[in-house]
């Protein structure tokens, strides 16, 4: 794995940011107990690197509050992110526009307009729409 990766043009970030950002709580443990747990966290970061996880998406990741408390519980790096990841697809989508399913004037049937019309209303509407063929304009069935 590489010691410096690139997350935007302009912009590099390397493996010792991305453990800093996981190891913030580490000073509270043993300098034994800290070697293997910061050779677990590069081993973790490197599986998610190497699964194709982006420098930016695992900096993201690093930076997530409930995943360096995984992390300072004890937990691997690979299970805090699957963690992270159920978060996320969890989490509402933000700029979702509702689609109005009923109007002002009650609720809108199911189905094609078209389909519901009875025979006479099609003979009309048929009518209208060959007359406005005829005048040269576009018209459009939806």
């Amino acid at each position: 794995m590489e010691e410096n990766m690139v997350i935007a043009p302009n912009e590099e970030i390397g493996v010792e940011e991305l453990e800093e950002n996981l190891t913030g709580e580490a000073e509270q443990q043993q300098e034994e107990e800290n070697d293997d747990w910061i050779a677990g966290i590069r081993q973790g970061l490197g599986e998610l690197f190497e699964d194709g996880w982006t420098t930016g998406e695992l900096g993201a990741m690093t930076q997530d509050e409930a995943v360096q408390r995984e992390i300072a519980d004890g937990h691997g790096v690979v299970r805090a992110a699957c963690g992270y990841l159920k978060r996320m697809l969890a989490a509402p989508k933000k700029g979702m526009v509702p689609i109005a399913r009923t109007t002002a004037a009650g609720t809108v049937r199911p189905g094609s307009r078209i389909e519901q019309m009875s025979d006479r209303e099609f003979a009309a509407f048929s009518k209208r729409a060959q007359e406005a063929m005829m005048a040269g304009r576009k018209v459009r069935v939806e």
